[in-house]
């Protein structure tokens, strides 16, 4: 698949001043687009560094493993790209002080906020919902522990199962995958919603369930660290350290007692917006234009304003 996408848009290339594309996909088309066209090439990396990824999975036999044809394909597109963006903090410090780290810079990933309505719901206030890969990148086995550690709390489940077995218990309950659009009823039955990722490039569910209305709990290992720095977000956000069910369970736990008791403001309108598409992006735009990027050139993470919000 990777070789014919890589191809197919070579062939169907436009001139063009920058090149959009995903990292592992496209490697001849990025070079093709620099050669004939000059073009800037932006390598969109979802993930941390791939050599990075592949150690995490490396420490379970059991987790689906990374391709030594991925590898040298991912390391070929961050020699040729100008930029690479990714979407967490987390990410840009996977590069470490690789030679493509003076490449990197960050901009959160946005959703479409139109399909996930913050009214309220009838939430269960003992539920849990969890919407991602049940995998062990995704650190489900960490977050069965801490849901069997308290006593009468429901996980939901909507995703696929990839390499570990979903629990045989009576408070857990799967969905498989639904499309996009047919998300937001799971979000309204549960007032949290959590990601306990070991390694996660952002995890844009996060934000589908800001916007939803869910308060959010989540490891410093996904893009939750990133979401709290929006425009007064942190106070609808809980972060964990990856691979403990203790330290989880006790976010959890803290985190359905704050929603029974409605001690928090609900997220705005405006808050809404700055995890949409929209502003992404404008802060994409800026960094093609190379305006934040030769502000922040000297920082060791580099990071784009809020886009300005008008209602």
């Amino acid at each position: 698949m990777c070789l014919a996408l890589d191809r197919l848009v070579k062939w169907k290339m436009q001139p063009c001043d920058v090149f959009i594309c995903m990292s592992g996909i496209y490697v001849v088309a990025a070079r093709h687009a620099k050669a004939r066209y000059g073009a800037k090439i932006v390598l969109q990396r979802g993930s941390v560094h791939i050599l990075r990824q592949a150690e995490i999975l490396a420490q379970n036999s059991q987790a689906r493993q990374i391709s030594d044809f991925m590898i040298e394909r991912e390391l070929e597109g961050y020699a040729v790209a100008d930029w690479i963006s990714v979407a967490s903090k987390h990410v840009v410090a996977s590069f470490g002080d690789s030679a493509e780290a003076a490449k990197v810079y960050k901009n959160s990933y946005g959703v479409d906020v139109t399909q996930f309505p913050s009214g309220a719901g009838e939430r269960d206030s003992e539920t849990v919902l969890y919407v991602g890969q049940w995998s062990y990148r995704k650190g489900v086995d960490v977050l069965t522990d801490a849901v069997m550690a308290l006593e009468g709390v429901q996980l939901l489940h909507v995703g696929p199962i990839l390499d570990l077995p979903f629990p045989a218990h009576e408070r857990f309950t799967h969905y498989e995958s639904v499309s996009q659009d047919r998300l937001s009823p799971f979000y309204k039955r549960a007032p949290v919603f959590v990601l306990a990722s070991r390694e996660d490039g952002f995890g844009v569910v996060l934000s589908q369930a800001l916007a939803s209305g869910c308060l959010v709990v989540c490891t410093d290992k996904t893009g939750g660290p990133d979401l709290s720095e929006m425009a007064g977000l942190d106070r609808l956000i809980r972060i964990v350290g990856a691979g403990n069910a203790k330290t989880l369970a006790a976010a959890l736990e803290a985190a359905l007692r704050q929603a029974a008791a409605g001690t928090f403001a609900p997220i705005s309108a405006v808050e809404r917006e700055l995890l949409s598409w929209r502003c992404y992006a404008e802060r994409e735009l800026r960094a093609i234009e190379g305006e934040d990027l030769a502000e922040q050139k000297n920082e060791k993470t580099r990071a784009f304003h809020d886009c300005s919000v008008s209602l």
